[in-house]
């Protein structure tokens, strides 16, 4: 498959938007008809060609990935972790084990299958969390909380 080339979509633009003429009135009833006035750029049509290009360009992009797609609601290949500066959350078919010591949770394992995508690992210092940390894709995040007086007061991450 060819490699997908980004179209730049451009709308039409008018010298008068939002501009009627009056074209019939009857009781009750005025037909407005658009008056936009001279085309200053034609835009990007909607049409099957363009679609269609959108279209091979996901396809391709799966191909590549190693993916595949089920419906609008999986999709596989590409495991890599994105950082991002947002939460997302998500109905998934992962599996967690869930490790405790001395009832405290020290270790979550998330897996796709039998593969494990993420490891989160839990200290504490005399039994309060002090340190989360969590391996995905080949990157580690450590969030370290601090507290005075048993108050949260600072919570911080690093990335590496």
């Amino acid at each position: 498959m060819a490699d997908y080339t980004p179209r730049v979509w451009q709308d039409r633009a008018v010298s008068t938007p939002n501009t009627y003429t009056k074209s019939a009135e009857t009781s009750g009833s005025v037909t407005l008809v658009a008056n936009p006035g001279t085309i200053t750029q034609a835009g990007t049509p909607v049409n099957a060609a363009n679609l269609n290009a959108l279209e091979q360009g996901v396809a391709g992009s799966l191909q590549k990935s190693g993916g595949t797609v089920t419906g609008a609601t999986s999709f596989t290949g590409y495991q890599n972790v994105l950082k991002i500066a947002q939460l997302e959350l998500a109905t998934d078919t992962r599996s967690l084990t869930l490790s405790y010591t001395n009832g405290d949770l020290t270790q979550v394992l998330e897996k796709d299958g039998a593969t494990i995508v993420r490891t989160t690992n839990l200290a504490y210092t005399n039994g309060t969390l002090t340190t989360v940390t969590e391996i995905a894709g080949g990157n580690t995040v450590t969030t370290t909380l601090a507290y005075t007086n048993g108050d949260l007061t600072s919570v911080t991450k690093t990335i590496a």
